[in-house]
């Protein structure tokens, strides 16, 4: 049975709203800030999957890629700066225990 047409419409809505916030954090460099833009996706893909839409829908399918793409960019902690120190002696500033000795 399919929902309401009003409640479709708006879980189609608030679908794009969870989309909109998810990409806003994915692009983050913080690792918290990463996994709430992938909690959001999963929100956006269940209200979408709610609103009647089959797994193999193209928007479903889109959010799931996005999804994927955001779950391998969280596998690595630092994402596109990889290779920056993280910590403060290792990028050249000195400071640290016994350095030099």
């Amino acid at each position: 049975s399919q929902p309401p047409v009003g409640l479709v419409q708006l879980l189609h809505a608030q679908a794009a709203v969870s989309a909109r916030v998810a990409r806003h954090y994915l692009e983050s460099s913080s690792l918290r800030e990463r996994d709430l833009g992938a909690f959001h996706l999963q929100r956006a893909t269940r209200r979408l999957r709610l609103a009647g839409l089959p797994a193999d829908d193209d928007a479903v399918a889109a959010l799931r890629e996005v999804l994927r793409a955001a779950e391998a960019r969280a596998a690595t902690p630092f994402g596109r700066d990889a290779r920056r120190s993280s910590t403060p002696d290792g990028a050249g500033g000195g400071g640290g225990y016994g350095g030099g000795e």
